[in-house]
Parts: structure tokens; sequence; C-alpha cells
């Protein structure tokens, strides 16, 4: 069980904890994890190859959260569910990449840059799917949307994919 304090003591002062940085948790194993209450980033590959527990496959993100950097969950174990806060404005590129045990990806309503649909990430207007949960076998896009983005199907097992008509640009590695 892992529990991050909010804040660290350093030098007869504390500072507090707001940031996950580069391969802090690489392959760690994770029963469960608690986020520190004012984090707002977490950075590359924070928790590449780490293991997830049954008691962390709902992973939460922190209310306090306004970044996910590129990779910050690259090929995690045992993730099924990510919820994003509303707090969120930016997800680098592949920050979902290559976890194989993902089926969905949650969104919170009230969150201005992006949503979820059909249990996907997409931009708030659903203009631009983002990212695909890997085992996805069968895929309808929204209706809305007019663009792939890079990688948005990496690593996916799509047998059947649903593209509107409303699709005008599929960027570079969509499916890869």
């Amino acid at each position: 069980n892992i529990v991050i304090p909010d804040s660290v003591p350093y030098n007869n002062s504390y500072y507090n904890v707001i940031g996950i940085e580069r391969r802090v948790f690489l392959g760690a194993t994770i029963n469960s994890i608690v986020f520190p209450k004012g984090l707002r980033y977490i950075g590359e590959y924070a928790f590449d190859a780490a293991t997830f527990g049954a008691n962390s496959a709902t992973l939460s993100l922190p209310k306090s959260l306004t970044t996910i950097h590129r990779y910050a969950f690259l090929e995690c174990v045992g993730i099924e569910k990510i919820s994003i806060p509303a707090s969120v404005s930016s997800i680098e590129q592949n920050a979902f990449a290559g976890i194989h045990t993902l089926k969905a990806i949650e969104v919170d309503a009230s969150n201005q840059n992006f949503s979820s649909y059909n249990k996907a990430l997409y931009s708030k207007d659903k203009s631009t799917i983002i990212c695909c949960p890997i085992n996805k076998l069968t895929y309808t896009l929204h209706e809305n949307t007019t663009t792939i983005g890079e990688e948005a199907f990496g690593q996916c097992m799509i047998s059947a994919l649903t593209i509107p008509s409303t699709v005008t640009t599929i960027h570079s590695r969509a499916f890869a």
C-alpha cells in the first residue's frame, strides 16, 4: 500500500508534494495508492510498468491534478478503469499507452477540456478521440468526431471500427 504524503520535511521546513516525478514507481507493485491532496502533475513514465492490485483496478486521480505527462502510466498492469477529474487541463500523448487491462476511461462531466464517450477519452466537444482502451474489440466513434488523434488506437485489438463521415483527419500512427 502506498500513501504519498501531502507534504515532506526538509531542512526544518515542510514542502507540499505537488508532483510525481519521472519513473518514481517504475515496475512497482501497487495494491492501493493514496495521492496527496495538492498533487498537480504526474510526470513522464511515473508509473512505467507498475502492477496495480485488485484494490487499485479503478484508478481515481485526485481532484487537484491538472497535468498528466506523456507515458505516465506506460504499460501498467491491472488498471481497468481510470477516472479523470474536472481539474485536468492537459493530458499528453500516450499518457495511458500499453495498459492492456484498461477497459474504460471516465472523465468528470464538468471537465472543461476532456470528455469520455463509449469508455474512451475525447476532447471536450468530442471532435477528437485521444485514447481508446486497448482491449476494445469493436468501437463506434462519436458522431461529432472529426479527428482520430495520434496513437488514439495504439496497440488496440480492434476488429471492427465504425468511423462516421464527419472524420476528416487521421493522424499518423493512429492505429500503431
